[in-house]
C-alpha cells in the first residue's frame, strides 16, 4: 500500500502497532496519514495506550518495531508522536531520546539510547531479547557512546 505522505509506512509501524494490538481500533487508523493525528483517531490511540494494549505485544514485537523506526533517516517525528501519547514506557520505563540521535548512523541508535539511559541502558538492552552476542556489543557501543551528546 503507497503511503501518499510524508511519513512512510516504517516510520509509521510503532504507532500502528498500538492500534493494531486491538482490532476494534484497527479502522479507525487505517488512512492515518499526517504528522499530527486528527481528533478522532488521536483519541482511539491514547485510549489504547491508556489501556496498556502496547504491553500485550511481544518483546520482540516491540524491539522490531522500534528498529524499524530508528532505521528511518529522521526517527524523531515518530518518537516525538509515540512520546505524546504516553508509549515510550512500553519500550523500557527509562525510555529518552534526544534530537541528537538523528545524528547517529542508523546500526548505533540503539546503542545511543542505551546511552542516554544512563544505567537503566543494559536493562534496556537486556530486554530487547538480541543474542548474546548482539547486546554485548550494543552494549560496548552504548559505553562509547555515553556523554558524546
Amino acid at each position: 500500500m503507497p503511503w501518499p505522505c510524508a511519513w512512510t509506512a516504517r516510520s509509521l509501524s510503532p504507532c500502528w502497532t498500538l492500534i493494531t494490538a486491538s482490532p476494534t481500533l484497527k479502522p479507525a487508523w487505517s488512512g492515518y496519514c499526517t504528522r499530527k493525528a486528527s481528533g478522532g483517531t488521536l483519541e482511539l490511540a491514547l485510549a489504547a495506550v491508556k489501556a496498556g494494549l502496547p504491553g500485550l505485544l511481544s518483546r520482540e514485537r516491540l524491539r522490531n518495531e522500534l528498529v524499524k523506526l530508528l532505521a528511518e533517516a529522521d526517527p524523531l517525528p515518530a518518537l516525538e508522536l509515540l512520546r505524546g501519547l504516553g508509549a515510550l514506557a512500553f519500550f523500557h520505563p527509562a525510555f529518552v531520546f534526544s534530537p541528537a540521535i538523528r545524528e547517529l548512523a542508523p546500526a548505533d541508535r540503539l546503542a545511543g539510547l542505551a546511552a542516554l539511559m544512563g544505567r537503566e541502558g543494559a536493562s534496556f538492552l537486556a530486554g530487547l531479547k538480541l543474542s548474546g552476542k548482539e547486546t554485548a556489543a550494543l552494549a560496548a557501543r552504548a559505553g562509547e557512546l555515553a556523554g558524546k551528546f
